[in-house]
């Protein structure tokens, strides 16, 4: 993820499921489910610190994926609108 602070850069959809991820590590939460993401056109996408991360976000439901013109799309890369960030925060709090 870098070693640099970007307080006024956009947040990834990548970066936002680690950092759900973390805090239910750290509060000591199961993290261990995971799914197969390679049924994403863009899986490769997802850089290799964030792979565990995406496939625990997509086994719990966190994140489905963009459905564009009939194909599923992770965009990790994407920037997480407020909507999504809203979304995840809502359906991380009714997982656990």
């Amino acid at each position: 993820m870098g070693d640099v602070f970007g307080a006024d850069t956009a947040l990834t959809r990548a970066q936002m499921v680690t950092f759900f991820r973390n805090y239910a590590k750290f509060t000591g939460k199961s993290v261990d489910e995971v799914v197969d993401i390679t049924k994403y056109v863009d899986y490769k996408d997802v850089e290799d610190w964030a792979k565990p991360n995406m496939a625990w976000a997509v086994s719990i439901d966190l994140i489905s994926g963009a459905d564009i013109n009939g194909t599923k799309y992770l965009q990790p890369l994407g920037n997480a609108t407020r909507a999504q960030l809203a979304t995840v925060l809502v359906k991380y709090c009714n997982y656990y």
